[in-house]
This record gives C-alpha cells, sequence and structure tokens, in this order.
C-alpha cells in the first residue's frame, strides 16, 4: 500500500514581476497519483521550478489550487506540509556531521533523543550509508555521490507523503548520476513515498518516471509513461525533446503529400485528413527507419542518397540527403550499415504506423 499522498493541481498560473513580468505558469494542470514516480521535464525556464516550489509552498500561485489527497493546500505553509525536498545545491550543512544533517528537522519538530537515533539509522541504512561509517563524519569528508545520499536521508527522515527533487544530481558526472537514478527508484519503492522529480535531462525522466510530464513556456505539453509519449508525441516540441527525430516538412494537396518520387496518404497516417489541404509535419525517430524491407505491404519507401556514415559502435548514424534540404536521420545495426558508402542511393523504408503526421 502507497504511503503517498496523490497531487492534483488546478488552473495553476504564476507571474514574477521583479525584473519585467515573466510568466513562468500558464493554467497548469495536472495529478500526480499516490505512490507514483513522477517527472518534469523541460529546458531552463520552461517553469518546472517554479511549479515544484509551489507544491512544496514556498512560492504561492496568483490563480489556481493544490491539493493533497483532495484537501486545498494552496495557502498552507511549507513546514506544514507532509514533505520532504532535495535541493539543487542540496543545502547541506557542511559544518554540521551527516548524524546533525540528517537529524536536524526531527530536532527542530522536537523528537526524543532516542527516536532520532533510531530514525537517523534506518534512513542511513535506506540510502546505503552504514551509520557506523558515516553518521561522525562532516559533508566535506564526503563524494558528490554520497552528499546527494544525506541529502536525500534528510528529506525522509520526517516520513513524509511526497517527496520533491529539483535536479539534485545534475552536477554529477555520467556514472554517479545513473548509479544514484536507480538509488532512488528503489528507494521510492520501497518506501511508498509520492516522488515529483523535476529535470532537463530526458534520460534522467525516461529511466526513472512511473510518469511524466513535458513543459514548454509555462504549459504541460502532454502527460503519460515514457513510451506513451516518445512513441505518441503531442507534437514536435515534444518529439524533438524526447529524443533525436526527423521533422519534415511538407505541403497536402486534398489529402496526398509527395516528396520525390514517393506519393504519401495522409488518411493512412491519421484517419480523418483524407481531403486535408495545408502544411504539415512528418516526425520520425531515426530508430524507425530500415534499410532492408519489412515483411508485408505496410511501409513507405524513401529513395535517398547516403551523405555520411559516424561509426557508434553496435550502431551507425547515417546521414541521407533526399528533397531539397531535408536531410533524413537514421540509426542502423553496424552489420548492416557497414557496406554503405556516402555517395550511394538506396532505398530505406519505415512502417506507416511509426510516422506521425502533424497539421499545425
Amino acid at each position: 500500500m502507497a504511503r503517498g499522498v496523490e497531487v492534483r493541481v488546478e488552473n495553476v498560473s504564476k507571474v514574477f514581476r521583479d525584473r519585467g513580468v515573466t510568466q513562468a505558469l500558464r493554467g497548469v494542470s495536472l495529478t500526480v497519483r499516490k505512490g507514483e514516480l513522477f517527472s518534469i521535464l523541460g529546458p531552463s525556464g520552461c517553469g518546472k521550478t517554479t511549479l515544484l516550489r509551489i507544491l512544496a509552498g514556498l512560492l504561492k500561485p496568483d490563480e489556481g489550487r493544490v491539493f493533497f489527497d483532495g484537501v486545498d493546500v494552496t495557502d498552507v505553509p511549507a513546514y506544514e506540509r507532509p514533505i520532504g525536498m532535495v535541493f539543487q545545491d542540496l543545502a547541506l550543512f557542511p559544518h554540521l556531521t551527516v548524524y546533525r544533517n540528517v537529524s536536524f528537522s526531527l530536532e527542530i519538530a522536537g523528537w526524543p533523543s532516542d527516536r532520532i537515533e533510531r530514525r537517523v539509522r534506518e534512513v542511513l541504512q535506506l540510502v546505503r550509508l552504514p551509520y557506523e561509517e558515516f553518521a561522525h563524519r562532516k559533508i566535506s569528508q564526503l563524494s558528490g555521490g554520497q552528499q546527494q545520499r544525506v541529502a536525500i536521508a534528510r528529506a525522509l527522515a520526517r516520513e513524509p507523503k511526497l517527496l520533491l527533487l529539483d535536479e539534485p544530481f545534475s552536477h554529477l558526472d555520467y556514472k554517479i548520476r545513473i548509479e544514484l537514478i536507480h538509488e532512488l527508484k528503489r528507494l521510492q519503492r520501497e518506501t511508498g513515498v509520492t516522488t515529483i522529480y523535476v529535470t532537463h535531462d530526458r534520460n534522467e525522466a525516461m529511466l526513472l518516471s512511473d510518469r511524466l510530464a513535458v513543459m514548454k513556456d509555462g504549459v504541460v505539453q502532454q502527460v503519460g509513461t515514457p513510451e506513451e509519449v516518445y512513441r505518441s508525441p503531442a507534437n514536435a516540441f515534444v518529439a524533438s525533446f524526447l529524443g533525436e527525430v526527423n521533422i519534415i516538412p511538407a505541403k497536402a494537396v486534398n489529402g496526398l503529400i509527395k516528396l520525390g518520387d514517393l506519393e504519401i496518404s495522409l488518411e493512412r497516417l491519421l484517419p480523418g485528413l483524407g481531403n486535408y489541404t495545408g502544411d504539415v509535419l512528418l516526425l520520425l525517430r531515426p530508430e524507425s527507419i530500415s534499410l532492408t524491407p519489412p515483411g508485408g505491404d505496410g511501409a513507405l519507401r524513401f529513395r535517398v542518397q547516403l551523405a555520411e556514415k559516424v561509426f557508434l559502435g553496435p550502431y551507425t548514424k547515417l546521414l541521407f540527403s533526399g528533397w531539397g534540404d531535408i536531410r533524413l536521420e537514421a540509426l542502423a545495426p553496424t552489420r548492416e550499415a557497414a557496406p554503405l558508402e556516402p555517395g550511394s542511393v538506396v532505398d530505406v523504408y519505415v512502417e506507416a504506423s511509426e510516422m506521425r503526421v502533424y497539421t499545425d
């Protein structure tokens, strides 16, 4: 049974006026399920940290409401909310020991010393920092990854129902960051605490999340599982932010697009566009492009010229020139791509189900 809370945000907006007028959030609404590990993903300045600080009670929205388990907490101060938070700069006390950093909030809350010691032991064990080895070290004696674990232990010390993390691993090297992401996922499963993780790193969000929200310019663009958002992006921005993607601008006339000698029916890609005339964008992932025809007759065939190939170990990136300035990027197994040489003209194939079409 999950020990977290359901978080519901309804039509939240926030404007900052200290240096001009900045609309940080624009009518944001979303629901994070109880016990879920949820990521808020987007570029710098998209509003994700502002939203997290509103959930924490560190900022108040100009409009909209925030609910925990159906209870309106919009006006509840941070210290009365059942939350733990890990900041980007960690905000650890460098002059105190690991023990005092973790116990600090418990001391402020008036816990008795024997209960504090038990809880510190528990959370240090939870983050895999053995009490006897680490409790009495100074923060300056720890590695970056160990400091991150202390920050998480401190956030979990008061048994919060909601854990908020603001890009806590962004300054660590890749190997340690991935290790800590797996650790965070394990911790979240063991504790059942609802967890909201803010990041600009799509790989972190994809690896970590049960579901995620993609934000741009203060607006939630899409919410879904990593697979849903990756495979069926709501728009071109979401598609490009979640991974490499080919974006092909084209013109449709009565539901038909012509690319070189290929004629594509929009109805085949998206039912309801059989008579559409106007500009469209076609999106397809590099890994959906095949050098060999698939079985059946459901694939589209593109005749292209290989402009460049880049060896990436087991895979090779292939850059094809096709129609005018348009380039098509494919990712193929190296053993299949090896015979191809720049300048060669080849046919590549894409299942129609792998192509997305957008009319605006």
